[in-house]
């Protein structure tokens, strides 16, 4: 009766080894990507963008469970167990030997590959992410300066509607943000002002004199619906012209028998 009370009742350490091993791998065992993961999965690294890369790899392997081997080091086997160890300590040690190995072979399969062949003998996870972060977090130092000198650089045209332009700017603001560069809002918003091509200069000189300071987003608007006036009007004007001229001009013209 009572064996088979501590059958049922007994403690992890009074079950079986194969029992434990058994329930500690269930629980531990890593966590394979699913389609929506799959689908986070970033681009391959190519030695730029690095901190946009990386971030979005960090994430990924957020959703995996597997951005703890990013920071943590091997276990290892206490040595009063060396000799006999707990087939827990055991099991604990494979499942993290697992998790790290899969860890790593996403990095390395987000890798172009030149960079794969690079890195492809490093042995931990967290020895692979410290040594990508301390090359190309470096290498990319001066990819802040190259971005403020786009925008500083960039020239609008008349020749191209003005808020693909618009969106190019701001997509230059946003790589010198991802930098950690900051800039004002005020200094911003007058260069972008600034930047108006020579067919705006009536816009321009009317959004330099106004006395209520705008923000990016409302100069943004601003423009789009500026835009979108001139685009009515040019349309409206074409359309009447149409009508004015005489209706011969639209016939056909045949040449002579």
């Amino acid at each position: 009766m009572s064996g088979t009370a501590n059958g049922t009742n007994g403690t992890a350490g009074d079950q079986p080894a194969a029992n434990v091993t058994g329930q500690l791998a269930a629980l531990a065992a890593p966590t394979l990507p699913s389609n929506i993961s799959a689908a986070l999965s970033p681009d391959k690294f190519d030695g730029t963008n690095f901190k946009q890369w990386q971030q979005k790899m960090h994430f990924f392997l957020t959703t995996l469970n597997l951005a703890k081997y990013l920071v943590e080091t091997k276990p290892e086997v206490p040595a009063t167990q060396e000799a006999n160890p707990d087939p827990r300590v055991h099991m604990t040690l494979e499942n993290w030997n697992q998790g790290d190995f899969l860890c790593k072979g996403y990095i390395q399969s987000r890798l172009v590959d030149q960079l794969f062949n690079v890195y492809s003998e490093v042995k931990t996870s967290k020895e692979l992410w410290e040594a990508l972060d301390k090359k190309y977090k470096t290498f990319n130092v001066g990819s802040g300066k190259f971005a403020a000198a786009k925008f500083l650089n960039f020239v609008m045209v008349d020749s191209k509607p003005i808020m693909d332009q618009v969106h190019d700017l701001q997509m230059i603001l946003q790589e010198i943000s991802d930098e950690g560069m900051k800039i004002c809002e005020t200094f911003t918003v007058n260069c972008f002002i600034e930047k108006l091509p020579p067919g705006w200069a009536d816009f321009k000189n009317y959004l330099a004199f106004k006395q209520k300071a705008l923000t990016l987003a409302n100069l943004v608007s601003r423009l789009q619906n500026e835009s979108l006036y001139r685009y009515d009007h040019i349309k409206s004007t074409v359309t009447n012209l149409m009508r004015k001229v005489p209706y011969f001009f639209f016939q056909p013209i045949h040449s002579p028998s």
